[in-house]
C-alpha cells in the first residue's frame, strides 16, 4: 500500500509457477487497476481442483474462465468501489466450462482504508504490517484438505452464497498483501513470509514488488 497525495492506493505484481516444467498450470489470476487512477484496484486468484482430471476435465480451464469472467465483471461495473461478492457471483454464473475451483477476490478503492474481499475455500491472502501478519483470510473446508469450492457440472452449479465468505479489513500505508492459492500457503508459514519481507526490504530496498513476489513463490516451490 502506498499514498499518493492523501489517497491510499494498492499496487500489485504477480509471479506464477507450475509444479513441474511440463505441468499445466491449474491456477489463474487477474489484476485490474482502474485506468483513471481514482477507482479500485482489484485482484483475483483461483485454483482449479486437480481431482477433476479423474473425470477427464482439465482443471485449469474452469479456473481460467472463472477469472476472465471476474475481470469482465470488474471492468463492466465501472464503480470506484468494487463489490467482491457481486463480482464472484457474476463470474460464476457466466462460467460454462465444467470443473471446480477455489477463488478469492480482493479490492481496494483509491482513498479507502478498507480492503474488501470474497473468498471460497483455501485460496486467500494475508496482510502484513510492519513485517508481521496482521490478518489472514479464513479458510473454508469440510475437513482437512477438502476445501469449499465453486463448481459447474451441466445444470448442477454450486451457489456462491453456499460457500463464500465476505469481509472487510482495515489497511494502512506500507501494508503488504500476499494473495495466493494453497500451493503458496500450504508450503509457506506466515513466519516465513515475514522473514522474506524483512530480508527483501533490507537487501533489495527500492527493487520492484515483482522481486518480492518472485522470492515468495520460489521459496514455497522449494519447500514443496
Amino acid at each position: 500500500m502506498s499514498t499518493a497525495g492523501a489517497q491510499l492506493r494498492m499496487t500489485a505484481e504477480v509471479f506464477q509457477l507450475a509444479k513441474n516444467n511440463h505441468d499445466r498450470i491449474e491456477d489463474c489470476h487477474f489484476i485490474f487497476h482502474a485506468p483513471d487512477g481514482r477507482g479500485a484496484t482489484t485482484i483475483g486468484v483461483a485454483d482449479g481442483v486437480g481431482g477433476c482430471r479423474e473425470k477427464g476435465i482439465d482443471p485449469g480451464e474452469y479456473s481460467e474462465e472463472l477469472m476472465l469472467n471476474a475481470l469482465a465483471a470488474v471492468i463492466e461495473s465501472g464503480d470506484a468501489a468494487v463489490d467482491p461478492i457481486r463480482v464472484l457471483k457474476e463470474a460464476h454464473s457466466r462460467t460454462a466450462k465444467p470443473g471446480s475451483s477455489t477463488a478469492c477476490i480482493i479490492t481496494l478503492a483509491a482513498g479507502d482504508g478498507e480492503l474488501r474481499f470474497a473468498n471460497v475455500g483455501d485460496s486467500g491472502f494475508k496482510v502484513l504490517r510492519r513485517n508481521a501478519v496482521a490478518y489472514e483470510s479464513p479458510i473454508q473446508q469440510s475437513r482437512f484438505n477438502c476445501p469449499f469450492q465453486l463448481y459447474q457440472a451441466g445444470e448442477d452449479r454450486k451457489l456462491v452464497e453456499e460457500c463464500a465468505v465476505e469481509g472487510r479489513v482495515k489497511v494502512e500505508a506500507g501494508d503488504v498483501v500476499v494473495a495466493g492459492t494453497d500451493g503458496l500457503f500450504d508450503n509457506l508459514y506466515g513466519s516465513e513470509i515475514e522473514r522474506i519481507l524483512v530480508e527483501e526490504r533490507v537487501h533489495n530496498k527500492g527493487k520492484p514488488m515483482m522481486e518480492l513476489a518472485r522470492v515468495i513463490a520460489l521459496t514455497a516451490f522449494r519447500n514443496s
